[in-house]
Order: structure tokens, then C-alpha cells, then sequence
């Protein structure tokens, strides 16, 4: 069984070792509020069958799922429009060059799939606008669960 407070541990260590953009907030966990600076944060969403299936003769495999969500917050100035169009291009190709650069996440699973990344756009409650970029991340775990007779 993997060592789940380790997976996340790991995770929040690549997007952590993410140096361009330069986030300055990181979250384990959906934020309810951001501050006006670039931020990442990443938070379980759930199990589901791997495509290798669910049983093989001694074990259940898993695919847990997470998303990791980027916010940009914006300001009104074309330079800086253009600056968090850049800043979100650099943070789907980092994270995801980070997470594939240790897919197994240092031995605590069997392999990861970084899904394609969603740019949108975020109203806070108070009003604030941010863009956003969302990246589903599934984690293989082939040997989840021992199955015993």
C-alpha cells in the first residue's frame, strides 16, 4: 500500500521545485482566497480504474486522482496581460516536464499521466480576476492493494 502523506509530500515538492513562473504561494489543498501574486495548489479528487484494469491475481490496482490549479491574478495593463500569458504557457510545461522528470514519484507509485491543461478564467468572491490553469495528474498504483485468499 502506498504511503499516502509521502505522495503528497512528493507532489507538493515538484510543483515547489517549479522556478519559472516564480509562484509565490503554494497550497495543499483548494485555496478559498488567493493573494495578488502567481500561486499553485494541488488536492485529491478521488479514485478510479486504472485503463490496466481494476485485479490482477494478487493485488488491486488504483489510479488516484488529483488536480493541480495555477492562479495568475490580473491586472489591467497589456504588459502585464502579456507576462501571465507567458507565466502560464512556462507553468504547464514545467510542472509537467517536473512530474515526468520522476513519473514513479520517487518510488511511491508505479507511474503518473499529467492529463491536457484548461485555461480559464476566475472571479473571487471579492471581485478579483484571475486566470487559471487547470492540469488533471492520475497516479498508477499497480500493487494498491494485496489481495489476500
Amino acid at each position: 500500500m502506498v504511503d499516502r502523506a509521502a505522495v503528497v509530500t512528493q507532489i507538493d515538492t515538484i510543483l515547489k521545485a517549479v522556478s519559472v513562473p516564480n509562484f509565490q504561494g503554494y497550497y495543499v489543498g483548494e485555496p478559498i482566497k488567493i493573494s495578488s501574486y502567481p500561486a499553485v495548489a494541488f488536492w485529491y479528487t478521488g479514485d478510479s480504474e486504472p485503463d490496466e484494469g481494476r485485479k490482477t491475481l494478487g493485488n488491486t490496482m488504483v489510479q488516484e486522482n488529483f488536480l493541480i490549479r495555477c492562479y495568475f491574478p490580473l491586472v489591467a495593463s497589456p504588459s502585464i496581460k502579456k507576462n501571465v500569458d507567458l507565466a502560464i504557457w512556462n507553468a504547464v510545461r514545467n510542472i509537467s516536464a517536473g512530474l515526468y522528470g520522476d513519473a514513479n514519484l520517487s518510488a511511491l507509485v508505479t507511474d503518473l499521466d499529467v492529463g491536457d491543461a484548461v485555461v480559464d478564467w476566475m472571479q473571487w468572491n471579492s471581485g478579483a480576476v484571475s486566470r487559471i490553469v487547470t492540469i488533471p495528474l492520475e497516479l498508477k498504483d499497480l500493487e494498491a492493494e494485496t489481495i489476500t485468499p
